[in-house]
């Protein structure tokens, strides 16, 4: 009889030591997907300069959270911004160069899943 409940309490233990590290750590599964990316050259009253919009859609696997890193640089100026499951979009601001390269890449933990550059 003590033993029984000695196997039950271990097992409790086991399942809530389980759910604890579940979320805690939740794991990452499928795939993320990068939608509607645009660079653009806008008009300014002083000169033509790039602008960079992107849109991370995260809904792959909309079942767990994760934290999505997005790494963009236009020129010169580097942004970093951080979120979870969902929509997110980095303006990555204004270059004076309109030769200039904005170029972005995005991260699940610290592994880099996709860079680009555009144009």
């Amino acid at each position: 009889m003590k033993i029984t409940r000695l196997i039950k309490k271990c097992m409790a233990a086991t399942l809530l030591s389980a759910i604890i590290l579940s979320a805690a750590a939740p794991m990452v599964q499928g795939s993320v997907r990068t939608t509607n990316i645009i660079g653009s050259k806008q008009p300014n009253s002083y000169n033509t300069k790039w602008r960079s919009h992107t849109r991370i859609c995260a809904y792959e696997d909309a079942g767990h959270l994760f934290n999505l890193k997005v790494v963009s640089k236009i020129g010169n100026a580097i942004s970093s911004n951080t979120t979870t499951v969902g929509s997110l979009t980095v303006n990555s601001g204004y270059v004076s160069d309109k030769n200039a390269h904005a170029w972005h890449e995005y991260y699940i933990g610290n592994v880099l899943k996709k860079a680009w550059q555009e144009d």
